[in-house]
């Protein structure tokens, strides 16, 4: 019933969601796309304190698609970078080319009255190719420092801004832009809050603010218009969503309405859920703006309106049976217990469905009726066995409007025992028009926690799948051999019952702050994490809207976001929504990374690729040109943590290891290879032999051996005296311990 009530009402929201995004481009250069920087986004590694690398980067290596460019630097007195020699390294016909010189980039630095890097430039001899000549310009404020990067192409326009970014003392990174080149517009931002949560971003004409918590958030979507001079400018707000999830991944509310005046094809509505103390679904209480509901309220300038009850739906149960995935009258029937009624009571609309059981809680009869409206009468009836199962529901309706219209919606059920195995099902409809009808089956076959449904029909068939693992609902349902619609869609959701996070190493940073290094937030603990894909859904599907399951859901991730967390021995496995493992971790370092790539079709010279599908079940173009499924990257670390390089090898879609790179990162003898001190500078607090940092931050701990001895810890005892690596946000640091 509440699929046919509420599938009219699937709202989806333009906006992005409020947690959990990543920022950006991925790190790895795909072949197609190699000239595109790296990018990442969700906070700033390290503490906030303006200082040059602990070790001076002699060199390093970077593979960008066909190309190998290795780096060696030069350093002044001051142990700041002044150079950079690039030699350049192609690879044609599966071959890599000889070495050559390909550019030299020279620094240069200005400084403020108290000593800090104002300025940084970078000029190239050449300057044409793969590395233009930069500028980054610092900003010192309150809580907050920013920087602007300006790149010149040499083409007589001069330094044209390309990005900006900022970051909080604590280091905790605070925006993150890019701009167009030659017009200077905002092509992207986001905003971050001091604790690593979205705060807003802006994206072509779109832009939205969000406030709250992980599970109980506001997004303000806001006006856009048009003009040469500015591009895309945002004036008032013009709509709020608001979603609220309890600790368990039930949704406790939801609304949407519009702002200032301006008006969508959507409603305003509110939705608010209850559930009795097993989890079940006890009310459903829909608001809108009553004698308003037109879409439009102008009068309103901002803040929640006055709802007005739209309806109610009301469950009650015949005991404290709770059903589960794998329960027929809850897989089927959307039955979340042994149900008694369910009421629902509207301004327009009224129904009510009642089972009659005896006294062991078998079903003995059903009645259904639903208050005449707008002409239409229909009439339900059911057929209930000696079992107390349903075998036969047939639902009639005329319309008093129209007395040629007739249609008849008939189910015939066949169950195996306590499981409804088969569903046959006919829609037939009669009117001044003539007769037309549809017809279907659908095959039920259940595991345990788990669901399938297998549907045929005139074009093909499908098949839906669900399960229940814990925390984590899973489902998706596969089109993929029906001619109507061959699409996948995904539904996940899940409450994530830890914090993992960590930074991917940035050997060739200088300064702290002059490049966007960024954590990677995988999971949260107690965040539920709503994921909704499928192929039409052009903005990620974010938003209100029902699940595979017809449950209401507020999905606020994307995919690109979205990782399952798993544990092997002493590693963190993080598995993409098609359990394809893309990040492995031990402690907080990143050992081995997973780069899929996207099929490429046949196209025209000169034309972008064509991508449909999923890389995990590309097709080979022939056999002697079987196309790269992904890249693993091993990344090498020394004893105290700093990374010392990475090992990049190809997999095609035949499963053969095509190519092995290895790229090695060498230091300066002369700096060793040696982490800082870690020190109450950087928030240590040590009593005794146990270790905290300042605002309860958190930390892994390693011997000088590398071995990992704690990991995601806020406080830790050292057992005995000795000397230990301690990493904070990505960051090596040495501890000597009496």
């Amino acid at each position: 019933m509440r699929k046919l009530l509420l599938s009219c009402m699937i709202l989806l929201s333009a906006g992005m969601s409020a947690q959990g995004i990543k920022f950006g481009k991925h790190y790895m250069e795909r072949s197609q796309n190699a000239r595109k920087a790296v990018v990442a986004s969700e906070e700033k590694a390290g503490m906030r304190t303006q200082r040059k690398g602990g070790v001076m980067l002699d060199e390093a290596s970077e593979i960008q698609g066909d190309y190998c460019f290795r780096f060696v630097y030069a350093y002044n007195k001051d142990k700041e970078r002044s150079s950079e020699t690039i030699y350049m390294r192609e690879k044609i016909d599966g071959k890599w080319s000889d070495e050559k010189l390909y550019d030299v980039g020279r620094y240069t630095y200005e400084y403020d009255s108290d000593g800090r890097v104002t300025v940084k430039d970078v000029v190239y001899d050449d300057g044409t190719g793969w590395f233009a000549n930069y500028r980054v310009m610092v900003e010192y404020g309150d809580g907050v420092t920013s920087y602007t990067k300006y790149e010149n192409y040499n083409d007589g326009e001069g330094y044209q801004i390309v990005e900006g970014w900022s970051y909080y003392d604590n280091g905790q990174m605070a925006s993150h832009t890019y701009y167009e080149t030659k017009t200077g517009h905002i092509e992207q931002e986001m905003r971050f809050t001091p604790e690593g949560y979205i705060s807003g971003i802006q994206k072509d004409m779109y832009k939205h603010t969000y406030t709250g918590s992980v599970n109980d958030s506001t997004i303000v979507s806001y006006n856009s218009e048009y003009s040469e001079d500015k591009g895309y400018y945002f004036t008032d707000p013009c709509m709020t969503e608001h979603y609220k999830y309890d600790s368990t991944g039930k949704l406790l509310e939801y609304c949407r309405y519009e702002m200032n005046g301006y008006e969508s094809y959507e409603d305003d509505c509110k939705y608010v859920y209850s559930y009795d103390s097993l989890g079940r679904i006890a009310k459903i209480t829909k608001y809108n703006l009553g004698d308003e509901n037109s879409g439009v309220v102008a009068s309103r300038a901002a803040g929640e309106p006055e709802w007005v009850e739209d309806y109610t739906e009301t469950y009650t149960y015949f005991n404290d049976d709770v059903y589960g995935i794998g329960n027929s009258w809850h897989d089927v029937f959307d039955f979340d217990g042994p149900l008694t009624s369910m009421i629902v009571k509207g301004s327009d609309y009224s129904s009510e469905m009642k089972a009659t059981r005896d006294a062991s809680g078998k079903i003995t009869a059903i009645s259904f009726k639903e208050a005449p409206s707008y002409g239409s009468s229909p009439v339900h009836e059911f057929t209930i066995d000696a079992a107390g199962h349903i075998t036969k529901y047939t639902s009639v309706t005329t319309n008093d409007w129209d007395p040629d219209y007739r249609n008849e919606f008939v189910r015939d059920y066949t169950w195996s025992g306590e499981n409804l195995v088969r569903g046959e099902y006919l829609d037939k409809t009669t009117d001044k028009a003539g007769s037309y009808e549809s017809s279907w089956t659908a095959d039920y076959s259940y595991g345990p926690n788990s669901f399938t449904i297998i549907e045929t029909n005139h074009y093909g068939t499908s098949k839906t799948y669900m399960e229940q693992k814990g925390n984590r609902f899973y489902a998706y349902l596969d089109d993929s051999e029906n001619a109507l619609r061959e699409d996948r869609w995904v539904n996940i959701r899940e409450v994530q019952t830890e914090d993992v996070k960590f930074v991917r190493p940035n050997v060739m940073k200088d300064y702290d702050g002059f490049s966007t290094d960024s954590t990677i937030i995988v999971s949260v603990a107690g965040r539920v994490v709503c994921l909704n894909a499928n192929d039409i859904n052009y903005d990620g599907g974010y938003g209100f809207t029902m699940g595979i399951d017809n449950k209401d859901m507020f999905s606020n991730i994307v995919p690109e976001a979205y990782f399952s967390v798993s544990h092997d021995g002493d590693k963190t496995v993080c598995k993409d929504m098609e359990d394809r493992p893309v990040y492995i971790l031990e402690g907080d370092r990143l050992i081995k990374e997973y780069i899929y790539f996207e099929p490429s079709y046949e196209v025209q010279p000169g034309e972008p690729n064509e991508v449909k599908g999923s890389a995990a079940n590309t097709a080979a173009r022939s056999e002697t040109d079987p196309q790269t499924l992904y890249e693993e990257v091993t990344y090498h670390y020394a004893d105290n943590g700093l990374p010392t390089g990475r090992t990049v090898v190809a997999v095609d879609e035949n499963g053969s290891r095509t190519e092995e790179i290895s790229i090695e990162y060498k230091y300066d003898p002369t700096s060793g290879i040696n982490a800082p001190e870690f020190s109450a500078t950087q928030g240590a607090s040590l009593n005794g032999r146990t270790l905290g940092i300042a605002d309860g931050g958190v930390f892994c701990v390693y011997d000088v051996q590398g071995r990992l001895l704690a990991a995601n810890t806020t406080s830790y005892t050292f057992a005995t005296a000795g000397v230990y690596v301690i990493t904070v946000n990505g960051n090596s640091f040495k501890m000597s311990v009496k």
